[in-house]
């Protein structure tokens, strides 16, 4: 087995990566050091790494290596009780030929090429080329058939990031009872994409030029950008840390993907539960190839339990005799609700996005100096919340943005070339904005829009063949996943049934699919009745339907500019509300066609079908569209004077 695919068994294949359910794996390794300086006050330093690597809630997988070092003080007797305060810094890690350690891709598979391209990289860099056959990654790997998957994987190219953050925070506690910390956390991160390898047409070809195309430096595609987040939070330990509460403010201020941008908050409860071991034994199983690390003979469970011994002995002339190592293996179940922040009549109110449940295992092994810790954690139950459509768009914009990666390169052409007029028809529209603004209202300051992205071409209801075309082949391709995403249903949730004992009638599984279709329905429903309610009592508002305009009629989830594409002409609607022909629900399709959207027909018709049925193709893919022409475009601070 070559060393990529050693490090897909023993990480990505242990989880499910089919965008249905989230997931993460952290390793971390620290040290803390901490001495009391006078009578009861303490001071201490921490430093260590981490390496994540992570699918959340749009479905892009991200891979972070960085470094962070902390200082601490307070008062107190630390192993009774004490108060204090924390502060600390992380950086990411750029080893000059591992660029793939920090960075986003559309799934584990796309990450492992490049992190293979990584080695081959550092290999003949160094001139040690000879060493890439002993890894199995050298001429007959690159220039054989089972290469194929990774040249495919290559032509993506990828978005490189470097990290930035800090944290601040106070805390309190009695040992082993209870304990709370308090702070704020920030963080930038620098974006910098770049292009795909072309993959070599013949064999042969592959065979004269694999080590060129890997070992080269590749092209980005366009310049700098900085994400900008930072978040409040309050976490509370209870029973020896058996139950943890945590309370989270987020804005994220500034991100290259749109969706994930704006005000949010958290609420979590994690509770450990009791394990069977069987993640120790997989491990040590698992760490059998690595043979330096075992010696002797024994059981794996002896081999395992040797561990700390190894290790202290190693150490035993740097650290006291009389500090243990000690190896703890732990399962928890995390209850997760998130919320996005919304204005409404410009009064912030939050609106939940998901009721989620994870479960995670988690190993350490280490003393009062240092530690280090294997985490995996993975969604297993969902239900969707109802009165937002914000974090349903993300997963649909996430789906297809990786369906659209694995498209041929003349699909993409035909994609793109789309996308491309849709951002300089949006760039265009803008300038007519502000000269139109700056006409009308000379003495007035505009704001320009940081991205624009709306434009005529995203029109969905306009019968355009173009947007017809295009929507209709990405949603073909990616109904299988969007499909399995929406039932839900299709996970193993035994665990869950062991750890609370429930009836053995309780099946979960056709529980989760039951309750999802049933939320993401009257989400759909939810989302058009505000419709209605909002442009009814505009309606009555107006006395001339021909004076009517979407800036005067306040959406929560939609802007004026996406009201008037995605639903249709206010000045219909308008004039059909002033005839009375709804809420009567004989209001016909040919009375409005050409004018609104088939999904604005039945809000105004109160027609479930017909808003359930047209919900994707006249809401959900134009934005996504929208989404595409926002990341095409580079967003560069400015600064200020």
């Amino acid at each position: 087995m070559d060393i990529v695919g050693y490090i897909r068994e023993v990480t990505m294949d242990q989880i499910r990566d089919d965008n249905t359910r989230t997931y993460q794996m952290k390793l971390a390794v620290s040290m803390k050091l901490t001495g009391n300086v006078y009578a009861m006050f303490y001071i201490g330093i921490s430093m260590g790494g981490v390496l994540s690597m992570q699918s959340g809630d749009d479905r892009a997988f991200g891979v972070t290596m960085k470094t962070q070092l902390g200082f601490h003080a307070g008062v107190g007797n630390q192993s009774v009780a004490s108060a204090g305060v924390n502060v600390a810094g992380g950086k990411s890690m750029n080893p000059k030929h591992f660029n793939s350690l920090n960075g986003g891709y559309h799934s584990p598979n796309h990450f492992l090429a490049y992190f293979a391209k990584s080695i081959v990289h550092l290999l003949v860099d160094a001139n040690s080329a000879e060493f890439l056959d002993v890894l199995k990654l050298g001429e007959n790997f690159w220039a054989g058939k089972q290469s194929d998957e990774f040249w495919k994987e290559l032509q993506k190219g990828y978005t490189h990031k470097q990290l930035t953050d800090y944290s601040l925070s106070g805390e309190a506690g009695v040992n082993n009872v209870a304990s709370i910390e308090a702070g704020m956390a920030g963080g930038a991160v620098q974006k910098t994409k770049y292009q795909g390898i072309e993959t070599p047409e013949s064999q042969a070809d592959k065979r004269k030029g694999w080590k060129n195309l890997l070992a080269n430096e590749q092209e980005a595609t366009e310049a700098n950008e900085t994400e900008r987040e930072r978040e409040y939070f309050v976490t509370v330990d209870l029973f020896d840390g058996l139950v943890t509460l945590d309370l989270t403010a987020q804005e994220i201020i500034f991100n290259g993907n749109r969706d994930n941008e704006g005000e949010y908050i958290n609420i979590s409860m994690t509770m450990a539960i009791p394990s069977n071991n069987d993640f120790v034994r997989s491990l040590a199983e698992r760490g059998q190839k690595i043979d330096w690390i075992f010696s002797g003979t024994g059981t794996i469970e002896d081999k395992l339990n040797s561990i700390p011994d190894k290790i202290r002995d190693a150490f035993k002339d740097k650290v006291p005799a009389k500090t243990a190592v000690n190896m703890s293996a732990s399962v928890y179940v995390r209850l997760e609700w998130q919320h996005i922040v919304q204005p409404v009549n410009d009064i912030k109110e939050w609106f939940l996005q998901y009721f989620r449940v994870s479960k995670g295992q988690e190993i350490k092994i280490g003393n009062d100096y240092g530690n280090a810790s294997l985490m995996k954690e993975e969604e297993v139950f969902e239900v969707l919340g109802t009165n937002t459509i914000s974090y349903i768009s993300t997963v649909y914009n996430g789906i297809h943005k990786e369906v659209m990666a694995e498209m041929t390169k003349e699909e993409q052409d035909i994609i793109k070339g789309y996308i491309s007029d849709a951002e300089k028809a949006a760039l265009e529209d803008e300038k007519d904005r502000q000269r139109n603004a700056q006409i009308n209202n000379p003495e007035e300051k505009t704001t320009p829009t940081k991205r624009p992205t709306t434009s005529d071409i995203l029109r969905n209801h306009g019968n355009d063949p173009a947007v017809i075309k295009y929507s209709g082949l990405l949603r073909e391709r990616a109904a299988s996943q969007w499909e399995n995403f929406k039932i839900k249903g299709n996970t193993d949730l035994n665990f869950l049934q062991v750890a609370f004992n429930p009836s053995p009638q309780t099946a979960l599984g056709p529980l989760e699919k039951e309750l999802y279709q049933t939320h993401y329905q009257e989400m759909i429903l939810n989302f058009g009745k505000e419709i209605r309610d909002a442009v009814v009592a505009y309606a009555e508002k107006v006395g001339d339907y021909t004076k009517a305009k979407w800036s005067e009629c306040k959406l929560r989830e939609l802007n004026e500019e996406q009201a008037r594409l995605y639903l249709g002409d206010i000045r219909r609607i308008v004039e059909v509300l002033h005839a009375k022909k709804i809420p009567n629900k004989k209001l016909e399709w040919e009375d409005v066609e050409g004018s609104i959207s088939k999904f604005m027909y039945g809000v105004m018709a109160e027609k479930p079908k017909e808003m359930t049925s047209n919900f994707e193709q006249d809401i959900l893919t134009p934005l996504f569209f929208e989404n595409k022409v926002y990341e095409n475009q580079v967003y560069v601070e400015k600064e200020s004077n």
